[in-house]
């Protein structure tokens, strides 16, 4: 029993130090002066990059096999298993899979910003002016999480657990590091944990992080995006706006 508790344990107790890990480096964000969105973006993803870099070579220096087994795009059409959602049939690539479950997840996600976000008067001009850094945002943002929640247990556990199992964690740790991110809440943790889900299935059966940072990418672009228009939300996260130039904290 002891054996076969082991590799969940271990795992969820990586989750844990990796979660306290971004929280710590987004304080560290705070306190370098990313007091405002951009500020705390530029240090932030920064910090996390090079936390997310530091993982990973750990993880090529222990078993450089399993880690080359996941470093690369992958198969971004290959045979997906079986999920059952409309638009995909039975026996459809990955292509289609990721195409439509990633939409769906994304209009899932804008649906409740939008529902979050209804009373901020969020403001369009203030994406515009910030799209660069959005962008660059989100792309960096996506690597470190995928890198930190898929990638890393992935090549850890592949051959040691089901599918299934390695699944199951990866959509546990997601969704309890984000009980307090954006979207956040249970209703924000329960959509993490899906789509923590979804993407260690994607990394799993294209063998790659093609298609989990691209719709990953996608999610924190629109996540980036409602933050940056929307002061009520930048102040919920500790930032200052321009309304009220000092945060709290």
């Amino acid at each position: 029993m002891a054996a076969m508790l082991g590799p969940w344990v271990g795992i969820l107790a990586y989750f844990v130090v990796a979660s306290l890990g971004l929280f710590g480096a987004a304080r560290l964000a705070r306190a370098l002066g990313g007091r405002d969105f951009a500020g705390f973006q530029l240090r932030y993803q920064s910090i996390t990059l090079l936390l997310a870099i530091a993982v990973l070579s750990a993880t090529w220096l222990i078993d450089p096999a399993a880690f080359t087994r996941f470093a690369r795009v992958g198969d971004m059409a290959a045979p997906a298993g079986p999920v059952s959602w409309p638009g995909v049939a039975p026996g459809d690539s990955w292509r289609t899979v990721g195409l439509t479950i990633g939409g769906i997840i994304t209009l899932a996600t804008l649906g409740f910003l939008l529902v979050q976000a209804r009373r901020d008067q969020p403001s369009p001009r203030a994406v515009i002016a910030l799209a660069p850094l959005i962008l660059a945002a989100a792309a960096a943002n996506a690597v470190t999480e995928e890198a930190l929640y898929r990638f890393v247990p992935a090549a850890a556990l592949a051959g040691v657990l089901a599918p299934a199992a390695i699944v199951a964690l990866s959509a546990a740790g997601f969704g309890l590091a984000h009980v307090g991110g954006t979207p956040g809440g249970p209703i924000g943790a329960a959509m993490a944990a899906f789509l923590g889900g979804f993407l260690a299935k994607a990394l799993l059966e294209t063998q790659g992080v093609g298609w989990p940072i691209a719709i990953h990418f996608v999610q924190d672009v629109v996540i980036m995006a409602f933050l940056a228009a929307s002061p009520p939300l930048q102040r919920s996260r500790g930032l200052a706006t321009a309304d009220r130039p000092c945060a709290p904290g």
